[in-house]
């Protein structure tokens, strides 16, 4: 008989969220990082080159939070995996014991 090892299955889950926790963390502190007004100069290409890395920070504050977004979702997929195994086993339980009962 198949028997799912649903703590292991919540274990992997929280060590999922665990790992979107962080993410967030970096997302959060890299959210906050702006190239200061007049970093490369006023003239020239420095306005330009400030708005590039800026709009490269801004692309990788998104893709860190659609990361964060993605590891929940796994970790939210897993626990429901185990609780419909756990809930599953129990039914199958129920049904044995009633039957041995008859």
């Amino acid at each position: 008989m198949f028997t799912a090892d649903t703590g292991r299955m919540r274990a992997s889950a929280k060590r999922f969220r665990q790992a979107g926790d962080r993410v967030e963390v970096a997302s959060g502190a890299l959210a906050g990082t702006e190239v200061p007004g007049g970093a490369f100069g006023e003239s020239g290409p420095g306005p330009r080159t400030a708005a590039v890395l800026d709009a490269a920070v801004a692309r990788r504050t998104e893709g860190l939070r659609r990361r964060r977004h993605s590891l929940a979702d796994i970790a939210d997929r897993i626990e429901r995996d185990a609780d419909t195994y756990d809930d599953t086993d129990n039914a199958n339980s129920d049904d044995i014991t009633r039957a041995g009962a008859q």
